[in-house]
């Protein structure tokens, strides 16, 4: 009798379903921030077949310093900046990003867009080389939902990556 109830134990212990949870979460290199050509608008990161890309508006990517502590900030929704993850049937390259003509593949099979969330850009100016300017980009409170299904990522504070520019050279004349 002992070993019937423990296997009845076990087969209800061992049966139950958890409702197929699964913990996401964002995992992206920060220092393998990647754009096209000198196109500063839309920048992303590859992770073998997941991407994350960041598209910007003017003005929060300058080559100007930040004051410490006060980053410039965006705010993420449809009109300013946009945040999406996608998961592809296969490796991506930047050659997916960077192309003229867009490719067929690998194709999009899940994407999650941010619907809201702040972007934070700290900026500050190489010390060996001074046209150069490092900007440090952070999410904050950034909400993302799954356009297949509805599911939501949340992430509180979330390094995107680290992005360097070079401001142009400015001459003088002699008179």
């Amino acid at each position: 009798m002992k070993k019937i109830l423990f296997l009845l134990s076990a087969l209800i212990l061992f049966s139950c379903d958890d409702g197929d949870l699964e913990v996401e979460e964002l995992d992206f290199n920060p220092d393998s921030v990647e754009n096209c050509d000198d196109d500063t608008s839309v920048l992303f990161i590859i992770n073998g077949d997941e991407a994350i890309i960041l598209t910007l508006d003017a003005g929060l990517l300058i080559n100007e310093t930040t004051v410490l502590d006060e980053p410039r900030e965006g705010t993420i929704t449809a009109n300013d900046f946009d945040v999406n993850i996608r998961i592809f049937s296969g490796t991506v390259s930047n050659t997916y990003f960077c192309s003229a003509v867009p490719l067929t593949e690998p194709s999009v099979i899940s994407e999650l867009n941010a619907l809201s969330g702040t972007i934070e850009v700290t900026t500050t100016q190489n010390e060996t080389n001074p046209l150069q300017f490092d900007h440090e980009i952070r999410f904050k409170s950034v909400v993302f939902e799954n356009d297949g299904n509805g599911e939501r990522l949340i992430d509180s504070d979330y390094l995107f990556g680290n992005f360097s520019t070079t401001a142009p050279e400015t001459t003088t004349t002699k008179n």
